[in-house]
């Protein structure tokens, strides 16, 4: 027997015991009423409760960066489509805007680091754009489609001043081995769009 119904039971039964004790009549009707009640306010108060953590959505822990959090969190309808790709994404934005942080702290690292960063940002467009393929929701769907546009204008922005980072060293310090020259041409997926470093492809890899 399920144990919240053997739990109703029992306080059907105290609740008759109780009002019965005494004697036979229209009390037992009040006994049931009472014990309906009772049970009424158990099931309603516990069925409240799990509502209150469907919105536990993963947490910005390491993002420091306004624009990507605020992103994260004006597309936070989208977690429970996918949830783990919604973490996936999150995860990436994390290691982004590290290698960002980086890049700030040690300019000789700006080259190294935008090839990084660049290969963070086709994944997080691709995971994003991965979600689509959970839900027939149009509104989701189209959501999705406009909020990779908008992440791809964020990350090409941060992808910017990191190239201007790696300019200005190379300007400093000239070249050397260690020096990547940054491509911006290479060969891409067919269903690919253009921003102002490379074509890059919302395929799900």
């Amino acid at each position: 027997m399920d144990a919240n119904n053997f739990k109703y039971i029992v306080i059907v039964i105290i609740c008759l015991f109780v009002i019965l004790h005494k004697s036979f009549n229209i009390r037992i009707i009040l006994a049931l009423i009472i014990a309906f009640v009772i049970i009424f306010y158990i099931k309603y108060f516990y069925n409240k409760k799990p509502s209150t953590e469907i919105k536990n959505y993963p947490s910005l822990e390491f993002i420091k960066d306004e624009e990507l959090s605020n992103f994260m969190y004006n597309i936070e309808d989208i977690y429970m489509y996918n949830p783990l790709e919604y973490e996936n994404l999150i995860k990436t934005l994390n290691k982004f805007y590290e290698y960002y942080e980086l890049a700030f702290i040690d300019e000789t690292t700006a080259n190294k680091n935008y090839e990084i960063m660049d290969t963070y940002k086709q994944n997080a467009l691709n995971i994003l754009s991965s979600i689509i393929l959970t839900t027939d929701n149009q509104y989701i769907r189209y959501k999705i489609n406009t909020s990779a546009e908008t992440l791809n204008e964020i990350m090409t922005k941060h992808l910017d001043q990191i190239s201007y980072l790696s300019d200005n060293d190379i300007y400093k310090n000239g070249y050397n081995v260690n020096t990547k020259i940054i491509d911006f041409d290479s060969t891409k997926p067919y269903n690919n769009y253009n921003d102002m470093f490379k074509n890059y492809s919302y395929e799900v890899y």
